[in-house]
Protein backbone atom coordinates (compact mmCIF):
# COMPACT_ATOMS: atom_id res chain seq x y z
CA UNK A 1 0.00 0.00 0.00
CA UNK A 2 1.34 3.43 -0.93
CA UNK A 3 2.11 5.98 1.77
CA UNK A 4 -0.37 8.83 2.11
CA UNK A 5 1.38 11.84 3.60
CA UNK A 6 -0.10 14.23 6.14
CA UNK A 7 -0.22 17.89 5.14
CA UNK A 8 -0.47 21.35 6.68
CA UNK A 9 -2.08 23.93 4.40
CA UNK A 10 -1.62 27.65 4.92
CA UNK A 11 -4.58 29.54 3.45
CA UNK A 12 -3.52 32.96 4.74
CA UNK A 13 -2.65 34.34 1.30
CA UNK A 14 -4.37 34.28 -2.08
CA UNK A 15 -2.18 31.31 -3.05
CA UNK A 16 -2.37 28.52 -0.43
CA UNK A 17 0.88 26.74 0.41
CA UNK A 18 1.06 23.16 1.57
CA UNK A 19 3.71 21.48 3.71
CA UNK A 20 3.86 17.71 3.22
CA UNK A 21 5.22 15.74 6.17
CA UNK A 22 8.33 13.75 5.19
CA UNK A 23 7.46 11.35 8.03
CA UNK A 24 3.86 11.20 9.21
CA UNK A 25 3.23 11.86 12.92
CA UNK A 26 3.57 8.66 14.94
CA UNK A 27 1.03 9.69 17.56
CA UNK A 28 -2.22 11.60 17.10
CA UNK A 29 -5.00 12.39 19.54
CA UNK A 30 -7.94 13.54 17.45
CA UNK A 31 -10.24 16.23 18.82
CA UNK A 32 -13.18 14.99 20.84
CA UNK A 33 -16.40 16.56 22.06
CA UNK A 34 -16.37 17.72 25.67
CA UNK A 35 -19.58 19.04 27.18
CA UNK A 36 -19.63 22.06 29.45
CA UNK A 37 -21.71 21.15 32.51
CA UNK A 38 -22.38 23.28 35.60
CA UNK A 39 -24.12 21.83 38.64
CA UNK A 40 -26.01 23.57 41.41
CA UNK A 41 -27.65 22.11 44.48
CA UNK A 42 -31.10 23.31 45.42
CA UNK A 43 -31.76 24.75 48.86
CA UNK A 44 -34.62 22.34 49.47
CA UNK A 45 -34.41 19.78 52.28
CA UNK A 46 -33.76 16.99 49.76
CA UNK A 47 -30.94 19.07 48.21
CA UNK A 48 -31.52 17.95 44.61
CA UNK A 49 -28.90 18.67 41.97
CA UNK A 50 -29.69 20.78 38.90
CA UNK A 51 -27.44 20.43 35.87
CA UNK A 52 -26.98 23.15 33.27
CA UNK A 53 -25.42 22.31 29.94
CA UNK A 54 -23.66 25.09 28.08
CA UNK A 55 -21.81 25.10 24.81
CA UNK A 56 -19.16 22.46 24.25
CA UNK A 57 -15.60 23.45 25.08
CA UNK A 58 -13.24 24.13 22.18
CA UNK A 59 -11.90 20.78 20.96
CA UNK A 60 -8.19 20.14 21.49
CA UNK A 61 -5.83 17.73 19.80
CA UNK A 62 -2.21 16.62 19.97
CA UNK A 63 0.26 15.03 17.61
CA UNK A 64 3.87 14.00 17.87
CA UNK A 65 6.46 12.68 15.51
CA UNK A 66 10.04 12.80 14.34
CA UNK A 67 12.18 14.66 11.82
CA UNK A 68 15.53 13.36 10.64
CA UNK A 69 16.98 16.04 8.36
CA UNK A 70 17.91 19.70 8.74
CA UNK A 71 15.58 20.71 5.89
CA UNK A 72 12.60 18.88 7.39
CA UNK A 73 13.33 20.36 10.81
CA UNK A 74 13.53 23.93 9.50
CA UNK A 75 10.47 23.62 7.25
CA UNK A 76 8.28 21.98 9.88
CA UNK A 77 9.43 24.42 12.55
CA UNK A 78 8.47 27.31 10.24
CA UNK A 79 4.97 25.81 9.87
CA UNK A 80 4.58 25.24 13.61
CA UNK A 81 5.68 28.83 14.33
CA UNK A 82 2.68 30.28 12.47
CA UNK A 83 0.25 31.99 14.84
CA UNK A 84 -2.83 31.74 12.61
CA UNK A 85 -5.06 28.80 11.60
CA UNK A 86 -3.78 26.03 9.34
CA UNK A 87 -5.58 23.07 7.76
CA UNK A 88 -4.27 19.70 8.96
CA UNK A 89 -5.08 16.70 6.76
CA UNK A 90 -4.24 13.18 7.89
CA UNK A 91 -3.61 10.00 5.91
CA UNK A 92 -7.32 9.10 6.07
CA UNK A 93 -8.32 12.33 4.33
CA UNK A 94 -9.77 13.93 7.46
CA UNK A 95 -9.18 17.68 7.64
CA UNK A 96 -9.29 20.02 10.63
CA UNK A 97 -8.67 23.74 10.83
CA UNK A 98 -6.26 24.05 13.74
CA UNK A 99 -4.58 26.76 15.77
CA UNK A 100 -1.28 25.60 17.27
CA UNK A 101 -0.97 26.50 20.95
CA UNK A 102 2.16 24.67 22.09
CA UNK A 103 5.16 23.11 20.36
CA UNK A 104 8.01 21.27 22.02
CA UNK A 105 11.11 19.93 20.30
CA UNK A 106 13.54 17.39 21.72
CA UNK A 107 16.87 16.77 20.09
CA UNK A 108 17.69 13.08 20.11
CA UNK A 109 21.40 12.34 20.19
CA UNK A 110 22.33 10.22 17.22
CA UNK A 111 25.96 9.65 16.29
CA UNK A 112 25.26 9.53 12.56
CA UNK A 113 22.38 12.02 12.47
CA UNK A 114 22.65 15.32 14.38
CA UNK A 115 19.27 16.48 12.98
CA UNK A 116 17.12 13.85 14.68
CA UNK A 117 14.35 15.63 16.62
CA UNK A 118 11.06 14.56 18.12
CA UNK A 119 8.21 17.05 18.43
CA UNK A 120 4.90 17.36 20.22
CA UNK A 121 2.24 19.82 19.10
CA UNK A 122 -0.93 20.82 20.96
CA UNK A 123 -3.67 22.61 19.07
CA UNK A 124 -7.24 23.89 19.17
CA UNK A 125 -9.65 22.79 16.46
CA UNK A 126 -11.58 25.70 14.99
CA UNK A 127 -13.97 23.78 12.73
Amino acid sequence: MARVAWTLTDNSSSTPTTYTFAINPNSFTPPNRKASIVQEQTVSAAGGVILFQGRDTVPRGRMSGVVTTQTDYQNLKAEFDKWYPLDLTDDLGQTWTILITDVSWTREKRKLNPWHFTYTVDFYVLT
